[in-house]
């Protein structure tokens, strides 16, 4: 009798998350928890899931917008079905898939010695401050490997975790940065790179799962067909 109202609560618990999971799992009403990039954000996403929707109007899909790193995590113990982002990992438990290439440019001031140029080495900036991306951005290693591959080490200036904001210091004359390219920005101005190949890969990925849950395989699935073409295009 002094367990029987906890057993009861337990099993109402239960019964109540096995129809939550029965709900996420609806091929017409499911739900999904997608991850990306913040630089994917303002169009690749946006094309992605506007072009999905016409195919699956009723599907749920959470939005989660987070750093490398933390995506990767989220994948990991389930709390994201698919994540949009860069570097590509290769790890036991993960699937990849890569889907398209972004051309980094060195952002400088409109003032700057090489803001004229119609292309440079990134070894001509080795004496100048730089701005870059917080730890836990994919694009932190990825820009101080090529750093490396030029021969120096960028001397910090800021780090930030918001392509927008490096931008802006940019701009203010706070010292250079690579970053995707992107549409002009008044006081900056992006400069190709001719040595080192500043492209990375942008991937989708989600964990080893045998047997998702139909609006996860169907999202899935549109991902690898079309999103190519907007993830190649969003900057």
């Amino acid at each position: 009798r002094t367990l029987l109202p906890r057993a009861e609560a337990a099993l109402a618990e239960l019964g109540a998350g096995v129809a939550e999971l029965a709900g996420d799992a609806d091929p017409v009403t499911g739900r999904v928890a997608l991850g990306f990039l913040g630089t994917m954000g303002t169009f690749a996403v946006p094309g992605i899931l506007r072009e999905f929707r016409e195919h699956h109007p009723r599907v749920r899909i959470e939005l989660v917008q987070v750093p490398h790193l933390a995506l990767l995590e989220r994948v990991r113990d389930g709390r994201v079905d698919l994540a949009l982002t860069s570097p590509v990992p290769d790890e036991p438990g993960l699937v990849a898939t890569p889907l398209a290439e972004e051309e980094l440019r060195l952002a400088v001031p409109s003032g700057h010695r090489l803001a004229g140029a119609g292309a440079a080495d990134l070894a001509e900036v080795a004496d100048d401050p730089f701005l870059l991306f917080a730890r836990g951005y994919g694009l932190q290693g990825v820009v101080e490997s090529w750093c490396a591959q030029a021969g120096f080490r960028p001397r910090r200036a800021f780090e930030g975790g918001e392509t927008a904001t490096l931008r802006g210091l940019v701009g203010a004359g706070l010292g250079v940065a690579l970053l995707p390219a992107g549409p002009d920005v008044p006081g900056v101005v992006q400069v190709p790179v001719r040595s080192p190949h500043t492209v990375r890969t942008l991937g989708m990925v989600h964990a080893a799962d045998p047997r998702p849950t139909a609006p996860v395989r169907d999202l899935r699935a549109f991902v690898v067909r079309h999103g190519p073409r907007w993830l190649a295009d969003h900057g």
